[in-house]
């Protein structure tokens, strides 16, 4: 908020400032992601894209604006061939930028493009190889293709050299996860705590792993708190009360909050496949019909855009034969008629 209120500020002095159009559209792009303070997901994503069509219209060649534009059409918008144009955009131009790159990446990963997806990563880690971001998110990057030795060699070395930053933590907490092993997850979580304090997804995390331990009234205690916070008003992401719902086996309402999530435009939506702890609703007609919404599934279709299948949430990625563009471009043909292909 203290962001946007200084961008804000800047912009009412001199409103032809590029950059600081730009800077406002990507600190309206974190408060959707991360909610940072009261703001509607779905309003920060709207004012985001704003702010980066007027930094645009100053600056056509402005890689910043493209790249936060990208990731609006990407999550909010699932426009796939637009983000793809915006994230191209940002890559090329000069000098290389981490944030960019990742974006891409993760976009491509996403729409089952490993290979492109893994050039991009290691792009953003080269151009930034001492950035705590750039190296968090190739460790999730290196979890999330199913290289979890490697993942965690990586995220444990990136934590040494930044123990401040809870950024190669929640990784660490999701790869241990992933694995069964939750005691170690939850001890991720507990140190992330320390530094993020009562953070919606880091306390999630704490409930959902201590359910997975059996300790029952410890991960309601935590769900309750959450609750009671979106009830005064707060926003909580319903994303991740729905994993904990999960966790505590109460299917119906980890549905309904997924359904909820898809609502508020969550940032956690495309990957849905990703997720190990959804497994359990994979057969479920109401996930499928979500994963449909968003586009990532199809009905009657033989493949999933995102990961194979018929081997499940979490599963191996297909390689495509066909470029990226034109597989954007076709599954953003089938994203325009996804909700008519849902119904049917």
């Amino acid at each position: 908020a203290r962001a946007i209120d200084l961008y804000r500020r800047a912009l009412a002095g001199e409103p032809r400032l590029a950059l600081a159009q730009a800077g406002l559209a990507e600190a309206y792009l974190q408060e959707a992601i991360f909610h940072f303070g009261a703001l509607d997901p779905r309003r920060a994503f709207d004012l985001a894209g704003q702010a980066s069509r007027a930094a645009l219209a100053l600056d056509p060649s402005l890689a910043s604006a493209h790249a936060t534009l990208g990731h609006v059409a990407f999550l909010a918008e699932r426009d796939f061939e637009r983000a793809e144009r915006h994230y191209r955009r940002a890559v090329e131009q000069s000098p290389p930028r981490a944030q960019a790159h990742q974006r891409y990446a993760w976009f491509l990963l996403t729409l089952g493009h490993r290979a492109a997806a893994r050039r991009q990563i290691d792009l953003a880690l080269d151009a930034e190889p001492l950035d705590v971001n750039a190296n968090a998110a190739f460790g999730l990057f290196l979890h999330l293709v199913g290289e979890n030795a490697a993942a965690r060699t990586h995220l444990e070395a990136t934590h040494r050299r930044h123990p401040d930053s809870a950024l190669p933590l929640l990784p660490l907490a999701r790869l241990a996860e992933s694995e069964g092993r939750y005691r170690e997850s939850l001890r991720w979580y507990r140190v992330a705590e320390k530094i993020l304090g009562a953070e919606t997804e880091t306390r999630a995390g704490v409930a959902y792993a201590s359910a997975r331990l059996g300790r029952i009234a410890d991960a309601r205690a935590v769900l309750a708190e959450l609750e009671a916070r979106a009830a005064s008003g707060e926003y909580v992401a319903q994303y991740h009360l729905a994993a904990v719902r999960l966790g505590l086996g109460e299917r119906r309402a980890a549905l309904d909050g997924l359904l909820r999530a898809s609502e508020d435009r969550s940032l956690w939506l495309p990957w849905l496949r990703f997720d190990h702890r959804l497994a359990p609703l994979e057969n479920e007609g109401a996930f499928r019909e979500l994963l449909c919404s968003i586009g990532v599934d199809r009905p009657g279709s033989s493949s999933a855009p995102v990961a194979v299948a018929d081997q499940g949430v979490g599963a191996a990625f297909f390689t495509a034969s066909s470029t990226p563009s034109s597989k954007v471009r076709k599954l953003s043909t089938n994203i325009r008629a996804s909700s008519r292909a849902c119904a049917s």
